[in-house]
């Protein structure tokens, strides 16, 4: 045989090397033999391990212990597991995953080198936020901030930051700033600190100052500056102003104070102001009264304005005017720039008449009643005198309460004022119908849209609930012979608009001892529509006879669309009951030789026949 005997194992790894950016990586592990092939299977038992340091490298393996086996007649055999490194900004080491293992040949280890993509720092940047702060903008906050130029560091970097002016007296003034640290914690790449600017806010044409925010710290800090700018410029004008700039007219007296301010910086010497207040004029608009129209108003050296205060009282009326403006002007060494007040109407423009009735009710019993109807503008008074037409109408319902017609009348809104009135009067039609409440409405035409309303006509009648039935005579003798009976029906309430019937039925009470008479037949009663009541006549027949009876009572009952209550008619016995019995014997004499004589005894009541034997 001519091969040697492979007396080691060499392990290997691909990539050799994984940078820290560039995300999860599958790494392939060889063992080789480093001569011939064995004739048994070899097992390599493999570690792999990192170096441990704190600042090096982090990362993550699928697998830190596995076996590689190169098979019977093989010279290598491979293992691949995936390893992520973790990708952040911090400036570390790089790290060493070193791979060894074990076998029953001596085996050597290799190694994967995970790279650092972090640049080292070797500076810190300050910035400063807002670069520029006006001299007028009050206490400020500025944030400061110090960032490394590249990687971020395994420990935490201190920076104490001075803030300092430009030495230039000229220049714009602020606070002294104590000195203060800004800490950039470790892993991150910035930290940040803040500092309050409190420039020194007069009215003094300066030169901006410049402010040098620096700092000192293990590394070389590169310092930012803050420019602080003056806002005072020459001024070059007058600016009018008044509070306040609206009045209205329902205000009352208000005392308007007039404001002279220079356009900017405060002069060396005292301005005057010459102010005059004038109106538009117009006849139509909001009139006033004003305490002053002409004065000055002095700006005192080193001052940016003056004021004065003068009274303004609107006339306060009920008119729908337009604003008034009153125009403030002024002369001056410098050009002076006007300013106006307004004097706002407080009335809103009437577009509409509201028409109103009183009294808004009537009765129908009441009369002729006099109705007065107002017109009123929606809102404020016109400047002309405004005509409203008014006509009254009903409802056109024919079961409604009746009323005389009513001529059309005028009502005038005289000009400035918002209301206007007139009379009609109202007569009802006083019946004795059951009618439906009567609506009247008063409408109105005009140049602007009228709202009409209503008067109600209400029926003072009861309407009727049902028929009452009465008869006449209501008493009758057995031995009166036919007699007619009438039979009325009259509504418990008022007359009805339309014809009611009621049918009449009579029936006695069964009574089989009551006096006897012959049927009555149904018959009907129509109340006429407008009409209170009707009659309708039958004829009773008493059966005249001797027998002693009880009186009959006869009911007369009704039916219609209202509940009918009855009538009663008594039909009275005339026979008096008897109180004795009479007896008679036929013959009244027998003669002593007539033998055996038949005598027929006949007892007799003395008045009426019995019912009973």
């Amino acid at each position: 045989d001519d091969d040697q005997p492979s007396a080691a194992i060499l392990l290997s790894a691909s990539p050799g090397r994984i940078a820290e950016d560039g995300g999860a990586r599958r790494l392939r592990v060889t063992a080789t033999l480093d001569s011939s092939a064995r004739t048994v299977a070899t097992t390599v038992s493999v570690s792999m391990s990192g170096s441990g340091r704190a600042d090096a490298v982090d990362y993550a393996a699928t697998a830190t212990a596995f076996d590689i086996t190169i098979a019977a007649g093989a010279t290598a055999g491979t293992r691949t597991i995936t390893v992520t490194p973790e990708d952040d900004e911090v400036d570390e080491r790089d790290e060493v995953l070193d791979i060894a293992g074990t076998s029953n040949l001596p085996v050597t280890p290799t190694s994967v080198t995970l790279t650092d993509d972090e640049q080292t720092s070797t500076e810190i940047l300050l910035s400063a936020v807002p670069s520029t702060v006006s001299e007028g903008a009050g206490a400020t906050p500025v944030e400061v901030t110090a960032t490394l130029d590249a990687g971020a560091r395994t420990v935490s970097t201190t920076v104490t930051v001075e803030v300092s002016g430009s030495g230039n007296a000229d220049a714009v003034d602020f606070a002294d700033v104590r000195n203060f640290t800004i800490m950039i914690a470790a892993g991150d790449t910035s930290g940040a600190g803040a500092f309050t600017l409190t420039p020194e806010d007069d009215n003094v044409d300066e030169s901006d100052e410049t402010l040098n925010v620096d700092g000192s710290s293990v590394l070389p800090v590169t310092a930012d500056t803050v420019a602080l700018a003056d806002d005072d410029q020459p001024s070059a004008a007058i600016l009018l102003s008044a509070s306040p700039g609206r009045i209205s007219e329902d205000g009352g007296a208000r005392r308007l104070r007039v404001r002279a301010t220079l356009d900017s910086s405060a002069r060396t010497v005292a301005t005057t102001v010459s102010v005059s207040v004038s109106g538009s004029g117009r006849p139509d608009a909001v009139d006033y009264a004003a305490s002053a129209t002409a004065f000055d108003i002095t700006i005192a050296a080193g001052a940016t304005a003056g004021t004065r205060t003068f009274t303004v009282t609107p006339e306060d009326d009920e008119v729908d005017e337009r604003d008034e403006v009153l125009d403030i002007a002024g002369t001056s060494n410098l050009p002076v720039t006007p300013t106006s007040v307004t004097l706002t109407d407080d009335e809103q423009t009437s577009t509409e008449i509201l028409l109103s009735a009183v009294p808004s009710t009537v009765s129908e019993g009441a009369g002729a009643t006099p109705v007065e109807v107002t017109a009123t503008l929606d809102a404020g008074a016109r400047t002309v005198s405004t005509t409203v037409t008014v006509t009254v109408s009903g409802s056109g319902n024919a079961d409604a309460v009746d009323f005389a017609s009513v001529q059309d009348l005028k009502i005038m809104i005289a000009a400035g004022a918002t209301s206007g009135r007139a009379t009609f009067t109202l007569t009802p039609e006083d019946d004795n119908v059951a009618e439906s409440s009567e609506t009247v409405t008063v409408d109105g035409r005009s140049d602007i849209p009228v709202t009409r309303t209503s008067v109600t006509l209400t029926d003072d009648d009861v309407a009727s609930s049902g028929i009452v039935l009465s008869a006449s005579p209501s008493l009758v003798s057995e031995d009166g012979g036919a007699v007619g009976v009438r039979v009325t029906a009259s509504l418990n309430g008022a007359a009805r608009q339309t014809a009611t019937t009621v049918t009449v039925s009579v029936a006695g009470s069964g009574n089989p001892e009551a006096v006897d008479f012959q049927a009555v037949a149904d018959f009907t009663i129509t109340i006429a529509a407008n009409a209170a009541s009707g009659a309708g006549t039958f004829t009773l027949t008493p059966r005249d006879d001797a027998t002693v009876e009880a009186d009959e009572t006869l009911t007369v009952s009704g039916a219609s669309d209202l509940p009918v209550t009855p009538a009663t008619v008594t039909l009275a016995d005339d026979d008096d009951p008897s109180t004795r019995i009479l007896l008679s014997a036929v013959p009244e004499r027998v003669s002593e030789g007539d033998g055996p004589t038949s005598v027929t005894v006949t007892a007799t009541l003395d008045r009426a026949l019995r019912q009973q034997a």
